[in-house]
């Protein structure tokens, strides 16, 4: 109450003030009670209320509006692309089986093509085999001279010996696959001869197809090849001997090439399928004793003499390696094994000689010396070697007189003269 009884006084005096202002009002007039209007608050609140709840409802129906309108687009817009992928499939469908009719068709075509080339291939391939009987003839011809020249070969072993002697520096070892492949080489004896071995390539393509065409034609065709013959591979089994002699001749040629390896391999492969191919064992030791591979060329030799004793150049050969070994008694042994009747005497007593001079061994040079004077008596060093082994065995009146047989021929250098001159004056013999 106390606020109205403000609010009443407030009135009053603002009516006083506006009285006074104007002049007019008399102030005796009676109150006048103000009339207080109250206006409630709660309405303008309830009608905006109303109002946003409206607008709410409305933009939700325009939601829903604007996405059933999407969502019916978008099932239109499916059945479209159905509808036109449906005639799509249908023509794919269509046109697989076109392809596989035109596929089917191209093979039958292919068929009959290849059935006619069998024919004209057939006729090809007899013409063909009757060219490659006359090459065959022609190439077998060729292997007997190539036998003749090869058997001319084996005669020159003297040459084969000096260089053998003449060699000196070495280093290789035997190939450690060698002995297996010698091996598989001696089981499979079976080959074919190398001219029919390039015949057979020459024709290979054309032996393939003509097997493959045949399988695959018709029984006409088949019939009709019945009438005109057939082709026949024979196969070529060649004896150790040949197939030794094949290998011979690749080292041979490897070792022409520089290809020491390949040679060796090659000589060791013929010695295992011929024994008896002394060239062979001759040619390997010569290789090994290149490389100095004193070792096994010794071994390879004494092989060769245990299984042919007969074949006295082979302990020539061995005892020269052992030589170079440094094994001057085992070489001794090896020479004193040798008959001396044999066409390699010759050449055994001047081994002997040298060996038994250099080892101390004068009694053995002087045999051996006087074996060589027994064929050739008019050798000078030979007389000067006798004369030394009976200086050193001090038999100096027999020294004296073989050191003026040596003077007596020629052959002799310069020192060698001064030495016997000097000789002779110490042992009282000069005249």
């Amino acid at each position: 109450m106390s606020v109205i009884n403000k609010v009443l006084k407030d009135l009053d005096k603002r009516q006083q003030t506006a009285v006074d202002e104007n002049g007019a009002v008399n102030t005796t007039e009676a109150f006048v009670t103000p009339k207080v209007q109250f206006h409630s608050q709660l309405q303008p609140e309830s009608t905006s209320g109303s109002a946003m709840g409206a607008n709410r409802g409305l933009f939700i129906a325009l939601v829903m509006i604007i996405t059933m309108l999407i969502l019916g687009f978008m099932l239109y817009q499916q059945g479209k692309q159905l509808q036109n992928l449906q005639p799509l499939a249908e023509h794919n469908l269509q046109s697989k089986a076109d392809t596989s009719n035109a596929s089917a068709k191209v093979t039958i075509a292919q068929q009959e093509t290849e059935n006619n080339i069998t024919e004209a291939e057939i006729k090809a391939s007899d013409q063909l085999a009757g060219a490659e009987l006359k090459e065959s003839d022609l190439n077998k011809s060729k292997l007997n001279e190539t036998d003749a020249n090869q058997q001319s070969k084996l005669a020159n072993v003297e040459l084969v010996n000096v260089a053998l002697a003449e060699q000196q520096d070495i280093v290789v070892s035997e190939p450690a696959s060698l002995s297996a492949e010698a091996k598989a080489v001696t089981q499979h004896q079976t080959l074919v001869e190398p001219e029919a071995v390039k015949v057979a390539d020459k024709t290979a393509d054309v032996k393939v197809h003509f097997a493959q065409h045949r399988r695959s034609s018709s029984s006409a065709t088949v019939a009709n090849v019945n009438q005109k013959g057939h082709m026949a591979v024979k196969e070529v089994t060649l004896t150790n001997e040949q197939l030794a002699k094949k290998k011979f001749d690749a080292a041979e040629v490897a070792e022409q090439q520089q290809k020491i390896d390949q040679a060796i391999k090659n000589y060791y492969e013929a010695l295992v399928l011929q024994p008896s191919m002394h060239q062979a064992r001759k040619q390997l030791a010569a290789l090994y004793y290149s490389v100095n591979n004193l070792g096994r060329a010794e071994q390879i030799l004494a092989q060769g003499v245990s299984l042919f004793p007969e074949e006295v150049e082979l302990a020539i050969l061995k005892a020269k390696v052992q030589i170079a070994a440094f094994s001057p008694n085992k070489a001794l042994n090896t020479l004193s094994e040798i008959d001396d009747n044999s066409e390699w005497a010759r050449d055994k007593w001047m081994l002997q000689s040298d060996i038994a001079q250099q080892e101390g061994q004068f009694a053995l040079a002087e045999a051996a010396y006087r074996s060589l004077l027994s064929i050739e008596p008019s050798q000078a060093r030979w007389w000067m070697g006798l004369a030394y082994a009976l200086d050193s065995q001090q038999q100096y009146p027999q020294a004296a007189d073989a050191y003026r047989k040596a003077m007596s021929y020629r052959g002799l250098s310069t020192g060698a003269m001064t030495y016997i001159e000097q000789r002779l004056i110490q042992l009282g013999g000069s005249q």
